[in-house]
């Protein structure tokens, strides 16, 4: 029984770390290590889209960091009209 218990709670600590948090474009402060931002989906006509004049800042502040390292994996904008700041 003992060890089906420390198995358990291995299985759920393990899940609780790899598991991410997701978030969608908004003006938001996350403090969180891990997590997949996607854009609003906010247009009423695509609901994947964004919408028109989004002007968002999501800010990413995990506790005691130096760095942060951000990988993206898609990003797509329509030239001359989008943009994206990271500062």
């Amino acid at each position: 029984m003992l060890k089906k218990i420390i198995l358990f709670t291995f299985i759920l600590s393990l899940f609780s770390i790899i598991s991410k948090a997701q978030y969608s474009m908004q003006n938001l402060t996350v403090y969180d290590c891990y997590g997949t931002l996607t854009d609003s989906e906010s247009n009423p006509i695509i609901g994947t889209y964004y919408s028109h004049n989004e002007n968002y800042t999501f800010i990413i502040c995990p506790p005691g960091a130096v760095t942060i390292d951000i990988i993206f994996t898609f990003i797509e904008t329509e030239p001359n009209f989008d943009e994206i700041r990271i500062i």
